[in-house]
């Protein structure tokens, strides 16, 4: 994620667009939608470990497709190939972080759902 929002703010200053996106680029991002579903599922059904794995396992995806792609030596080489593969990267991150907060919610509301104890936001339990 830093490597990313590095790459970013030295090269491009904002997030690009994707014009001219693969089909690999295409599918990193679509893994990391069809995953927000496949987290959320797993966490509705109380499967914490399953929806980590799951989100860690589109990390290392992303990961992977970072390291093929290697925008930092696409600067020169490429530079408007270099955009869409970090624009596909923060896309991609961006869903991240969506898997990543819900789980503490998640874990708020099955503890207060089983009374362990109080959820940590001042928003009631939901029963």
């Amino acid at each position: 994620m830093n490597r990313t929002a590095t790459l970013l703010h030295k090269n491009v200053g904002s997030i690009p667009s994707l014009e001219g996106a693969t089909d690999a680029d295409r599918a990193v991002l679509a893994q990391s939608e069809a995953a927000f579903t496949t987290v959320g599922d797993l966490i509705g059904a109380q499967r914490q470990r399953a929806a980590i794995s799951e989100a860690m396992r589109v990390v290392g995806e992303a990961n992977k497709y970072l390291a093929d792609t290697a925008p930092w030596k696409l600067k020169t080489e490429d530079p408007a190939r270099m955009e869409t593969v970090l624009g596909v990267a923060a896309q991609a991150r961006g869903r991240r972080q969506h898997h990543a907060g819900a789980l503490p919610a998640a874990q708020a509301r099955r503890r207060c759902m089983r009374h362990w104890a109080a959820p940590t936001s001042s928003r009631p339990c939901l029963r």
